[in-house]
């Protein structure tokens, strides 16, 4: 996700992607996702996962106070988990930036 969020999808190999997951092996993103199309439907997966837990979390706790939401309760448990999901994924690119910083 920080390769393609620096230099954007087509700007980054799977050559680059398997050196900086630490693999010697070149091929490991083709053994274990197919292609790079299937590394980043992989990626947007496990994020809607994430967004979708987080949502379902929120939803839960409005049935279990046995109120009706407001719609701006609504709109927020919508719409906050993928911007938090979004921030935190660049705080951990900046993080890895900062360490790779000679």
């Amino acid at each position: 996700m920080k390769l393609f969020a620096e230099r954007g999808v087509d700007g980054v190999t799977v050559r680059e992607i398997a050196s900086a997951a630490g693999q010697k092996n070149h091929g490991a993103v083709g053994y274990h996702f197919g292609s790079k199309a299937d590394l980043i439907r992989a990626l947007v997966v496990d994020g809607a996962k994430l967004i979708d837990e987080r949502r379902n979390v929120d939803l839960a706790r409005f049935q279990a106070n046995g109120c009706e939401p407001a719609l701006e309760d609504i709109v927020r448990t919508l719409v906050y988990p993928s911007i938090e999901l979004a921030e935190r994924a660049r705080k951990n690119a900046i993080t890895a930036l900062s360490f790779s910083s000679p």
